[in-house]
């Protein structure tokens, strides 16, 4: 069965959905992040992940748990 699509600019869990040309800087600021943080977690997925990198719409980026309460 395949998984439902997500909206982007969603989080769900502790994966946040991205919109199109959204960077790592700007999710971890928008969810009170720290975007070093974010980067390390992403990084073995996406490979040359930077904190400016610009990201197409539907990427899945694994952000902290804690990321819940904070984006709430």
């Amino acid at each position: 069965m395949r998984e439902p699509k997500r909206e982007a600019g969603t989080l769900v869990g502790n994966e946040y959905c991205a919109r199109n040309n959204e960077t790592p800087s700007g999710i971890a600021e928008a969810l009170m992040l720290n975007v070093e943080e974010l980067v390390r977690l992403n990084k073995d997925v996406y490979v040359g992940l930077k904190k400016d990198s610009k990201l197409q719409s539907g990427t899945i980026m694994i952000v902290p748990m804690n990321a819940n309460k904070k984006y709430m």
